[in-house]
């Protein structure tokens, strides 16, 4: 029993603070932020994967020794082997969260939607530990009558995995918080424009806040086509999309999209073309949608004022000057429309 409790508690332990070593790689990206909700899923996880191999190696010990049962030697070892079979196929299948295949995926450029794990498959989270759990008795009970111990088991499994769950000893927030402060100058660009929004009546929703305060994720690139296509259309634009495309030019963290074609500056520019923002203006019949139109191809303008990333007063914004710089040396197309488009707007 000892040796079971002692395998759970460091199976576990092992989980949870792997879990902060795999988000450590990320912190110079976008950390990978997890709800408490998902959290809490990740450790009655972990306790529950720990609990049934802490059995499985409980099954292992008890069962060394084949000449102290009324069994064959060769099935004494198959139960012993099935225990510790099954105990290592659910270690690997622990490891897409909680080893370094993680890191790989992490290094992803979409490696968010593979740690959706807690929403997309939450009923394997439940199952697949206590189905492992309950296939290493089958072995045991084609020999014992271990009715009783089978249900006894499972509410020592059930308690101790809830505690271990509950009890993590992980403080998430010292990343969490240590993440945000870094990178506060880039949340101050969001909160600002937010609330600057929010009192003209222009109201973003939570999850499109939280995409705006990364950098490097795949929804944030997606976020940025989305919002590019949208200033093409043959009707006026939202006011969410205004706010949200000039947090993104002010934030400047995105340098070029995807594109098959990297002589092609229009397709690899992250922003709406300025042509589309000036086809917004035309179509605008609301003057604060008007003034946030203006207000970006300003934005435009300042991206290519000449400045040196390795010599700034704000060290927080290295990422946005080292990419202002490196657009001004490939957008320069880009630049001179910017300059037509301002022009023809005064001369009107």
């Amino acid at each position: 029993m000892a040796i079971g409790t002692a395998t759970t508690l460091i199976l576990y332990l092992f989980f949870t603070y792997f879990r902060e070593i795999l988000r450590l790689q990320l912190f110079h990206r976008d950390l990978l932020l997890l709800t408490s909700e998902a959290n809490l899923a990740y450790d009655l996880f972990f306790a529950a994967a720990a609990g049934a191999a802490g059995f499985a190696h409980t099954v292992w010990f008890w069962f060394h020794n084949p000449f102290a049962f009324r069994l064959s030697r060769r099935w004494v070892q198959s139960i012993r082997i099935y225990a510790i079979l099954w105990m290592l196929l659910l270690l690997l299948l622990v490891m897409r969260m909680g080893s370094l295949i993680g890191l790989f995926l992490a290094q992803m450029t979409d490696f968010e939607d593979h740690f959706t794990f807690y929403r997309d498959m939450a009923v394997v989270l439940i199952l697949l530990p206590l189905a492992v759990f309950l296939l290493i008795w089958v072995p045991i009970q084609l020999k014992y009558r271990a009715g009783k111990w089978v249900g006894l088991s499972l509410l020592v499994y059930g308690t101790s995995t809830f505690i271990l769950g509950i009890s993590s000893p992980v403080d998430h927030s010292l990343l969490d918080n240590a993440w945000h402060r870094i990178n506060a100058p880039y949340h101050a660009i969001v909160d600002t424009e937010v609330g600057r929004a929010s009192e003209k009546g222009i109201i973003l929703s939570a999850e499109a806040i939280a995409t705006l305060r990364l950098k490097y994720t795949h929804s944030v690139n997606e976020l940025a086509v989305e919002l590019k296509e949208s200033f093409k259309q043959q009707t006026p634009i939202s006011g969410d999309s205004l706010v949200m495309e000039l947090i993104l030019v002010k934030r400047a963290t995105i340098q070029r999209l995807p594109s098959s074609n990297w002589d092609d500056q229009e397709s690899l520019w992250p922003f709406a073309l300025p042509r589309d923002v000036y086809h917004q203006i035309r179509l605008s019949r609301d003057s604060i949608h008007t003034g946030y139109l203006y207000e970006l191809l300003h934005e435009y303008q300042s991206l290519f004022v000449p400045i040196d990333p390795w010599n700034i007063e704000d060290e927080g914004m290295q990422t946005e000057a080292l990419n202002r710089y490196l657009m001004q040396q490939n957008y320069r197309e880009i630049a001179a429309e910017t300059t037509q488009v301002l022009d023809l707007l005064q001369a009107q």
